[in-house]
């Protein structure tokens, strides 16, 4: 062959893979770019499912099983409860008790703001509840304890007036349709869906466009004495929990004398200090009138005595006065009082969650701040500790 046309056709082989090699260059840049920009996601068949699914109104049973995952044992703040409203102890049920006679008021209770990180399904029973209302609200709520007849901005709620007007509410109203007897609600990032809990269909759905706290608001309207029932959620998973355990005899380590002052809790401060890892354990209060148990920061470490209103720096539960409060740089009031509690610290999810461990549901949890260091505290001293 002559040596021009071998040249020639080295040359022709040499400008095709620089070509190739530039095509690739040119769309990985262009790839990077639009992801880079928000603009090219790569969307999980799962995403594409529960897309689809909420298109059409139904949701298939792996979709829903999905979402039930995400179930939280939803916790209410009573002191944030109007006054025309009654809870039960498991705070659980909620009642007007009013003069049912006149137009709907949506008074109203909220839940814990710690629900708003991540993806959280919760179930409220309405069943032929004549009015009532439920969904999510910015702070303000906790102070007027009242959800507007026209709510605007900073409400994302579906309601029922007077057994006929079904709507969803928010900066505008939209009528729905279908009438649910149980609701699911399922708050994920910036959407808010509104499922019926029998049929598995959407009723409807929010998004939010709001990067503050967000509340569950919960109203049983003003028109009949029924109760709204939130679904307890199953939390067996607390008692095979694959964490390291505190074992009894290294938890309490008794030091100097403890004051007895009215209003202070003499204390015992674990020896152990905590920075990272899951751990857990197990305390009987039984029918004690006063006692504290939770985490305390390594800045109080050798403190002898909880104060009545402790700083920041304490993570705790505590029964004291007639009063079940959870306290940290504020104190809020509780109504699931146990006899037995399990105190299950994570520092990969940065919170404190305290069990009933008899009637197997929340009673609070804490979100803590990252990178801290922490030690177990009991108050009585003669609390102790165990391990299943």
């Amino acid at each position: 062959m002559d040596i021009w046309k071998i040249i020639a056709i080295c040359f022709i082989l040499i400008s095709v893979i620089l070509f190739i090699i530039l095509v690739e260059y040119c769309c990985g840049r262009c790839r990077k770019n639009k992801k880079e920009e928000g603009m090219w996601r790569p969307i999980s068949s799962e995403v594409l499912e529960i897309r689809d699914s909420e298109e059409s109104g139904f949701i298939p049973n792996r979709v829903w099983k999905n979402i039930q995952k995400d179930e939280v044992d939803m916790v209410l703040l009573p002191d944030t409860a109007h006054h025309e409203l009654s809870l039960d102890e498991d705070a659980s049920q909620i009642r007007f008790k009013g003069n049912t006679q006149g137009p709907d008021r949506w008074y109203c209770v909220t839940g814990s703001d710690w629900l708003m990180k991540g993806r959280h399904y919760w179930e409220v029973e309405v069943g032929e509840k004549s009015s009532w209302a439920l969904g999510l609200a910015t702070e303000e709520i906790k102070m007027s304890k009242v959800i507007p007849e026209s709510p605007g901005n900073g409400f994302w709620i579906i309601r029922l007036c007077g057994g006929k007007q079904f709507e969803a509410v928010s900066s505008t109203v939209t009528e729905l349709q279908e009438k649910p007897k149980k609701v699911g609600v399922y708050q994920k990032s910036d959407e808010l869906s509104f499922y019926n809990a029998e049929s598995k269909t959407v009723i409807h759905k929010f998004s939010i466009e709001y990067h503050g706290l967000l509340y569950p608001v919960f109203s049983p309207g003003s028109r009949d004495k029924g109760p709204l029932i939130i679904k307890k959620k199953e939390t067996g998973f607390m008692f095979a929990l694959n964490s390291k355990a505190i074992h009894p005899n290294s938890i309490c380590e008794l030091e100097g004398q403890y004051p007895t002052e009215a209003g202070i809790l003499p204390c015992v401060i674990g020896k152990d200090k905590l920075t990272s890892g899951k751990f857990n354990w197990e305390v009987d209060v039984c029918e004690k009138s006063s006692w504290a148990l939770g985490v305390v920061s390594h800045t109080h470490s050798k403190k002898t005595s909880i104060p009545e209103n402790p700083e920041d720096g304490y993570w705790i539960i505590k029964m004291s006065g007639g009063k079940f409060q959870a306290v940290s740089n504020t104190s809020i009031n509780l109504l699931r009082k146990p006899n037995q509690v399990l105190v299950f610290l994570n520092f990969k999810d940065a919170e404190l969650s305290f069990y009933d461990t008899e009637k197997k549901h929340l009673i609070y949890r804490f979100q803590l701040r990252s990178s801290l260091k922490l030690y177990p505290i009991f108050s009585p001293p003669d609390l102790r500790s165990r391990t299943k």
